[in-house]
């Protein structure tokens, strides 16, 4: 085999690290094999698709977590809608999990809107539903 020249040594040399950064930059390796250990079914492109959209992945996939684990059907793009939005995801999926360990059912369409219209209502309509869930727990 012949060996690289000094300039495509350079290249390789500098590139595949560079090349390694932006790729961890994109695909946040850690989130994903969370996710994926958590059964969730997630893809790297969707975390890529975050990224691009300027969608923080953390702020996603830990509800996305959660929802999962509490056998709540939620899909990625609803979370990130919601949070494109202006919504605050954990707390729509803390309420739904709120309303599925009191037997009441809420469906994630119901309690984002509610969330959005916190600024409407200075959240009041979302703490009568939290304290509805509440009071059927206790």
């Amino acid at each position: 085999m012949e060996a690289l020249s000094g300039g495509a040594a350079l290249v390789v040399i500098l590139g595949v690290p560079i090349f390694a950064i932006i790729l961890l930059y994109y695909v946040p390796m850690g989130l994903w094999i969370s996710a994926v250990t958590a059964g969730v079914p997630l893809k790297m492109s969707e975390l890529i698709g975050m990224r691009r959209r300027k969608v923080p992945p953390i702020l996603i996939v830990q509800p996305l977590i959660a929802a999962h684990a509490a056998e709540i059907d939620v899909s990625v793009r609803q979370l990130e809608a919601h949070h494109r939005a202006g919504g605050q995801v954990q707390e729509v999926v803390n309420t739904l999990i709120r309303g599925q360990m009191a037997n009441v059912e809420l469906t994630f369409s119901e309690v984002a809107a509610l969330d959005l219209a916190r600024d409407d209502d200075g959240g009041k309509a979302l703490a009568a539903l939290l304290a509805s869930i509440e009071e059927r727990r206790a």
